[in-house]
């Protein structure tokens, strides 16, 4: 009869075995492009990434791209002042977001993330505010939480 050792080291040895053809068959469809269970398929055709994709009968409509020095943009001061913002007044409680450091206030059954520079001794969760801004979906921030408002002025009730 065989001990319980001797049964558990050839199982082992039979499901380590099955793991390592499953890992091989596995990484051999992804080196050929495809994932397991899906057919074959032909890559797509290469473009000519600097081709125009559309011509213009006009050539001073033809934007100009300077390639030495690249765009200098910082998402977290969202979009650009000529892109025309609408300023609006929104006014409620402001409550802490759901990450860390972040604010909202819901005006009207929309949340709002709060961003710009206030005083945040005074616009802080559970004060009563009066904000007045723009709403700017260009701003990126870690709070994933409501629409982005960008506060230009604020007032305390």
């Amino acid at each position: 009869m065989k001990t319980f050792s001797q049964v558990y080291r050839k199982r082992r040895g039979a499901v380590i075995l099955a793991s390592a053809a499953l890992l091989a068959m596995v990484l051999s469809a992804c080196e050929n492009g495809d994932e397991p269970g899906s057919a074959a398929s032909d890559p797509p055709p290469a473009t000519d990434s600097a081709a125009p994709t559309e011509s213009s009968s006009d050539p001073s409509e033809e934007e100009s791209v300077s390639e030495s020095e690249p765009p200098k943009v910082d998402p977290s001061k969202g979009v650009e002042d000529d892109q025309k913002l609408t300023s609006m007044t929104i006014s409620g409680t402001v409550e802490e977001g759901v990450e860390a450091g972040c604010l909202v206030l819901t005006h009207n059954g929309t949340t709002y993330g709060l961003f710009g520079s206030f005083d945040k001794q005074k616009v802080r969760a559970g004060a009563e505010v009066e904000l007045t801004g723009q709403v700017d979906k260009g701003i990126m921030s870690h709070c994933q939480q409501g629409t982005p408002f960008k506060v230009s002025d604020f007032s305390v009730k």
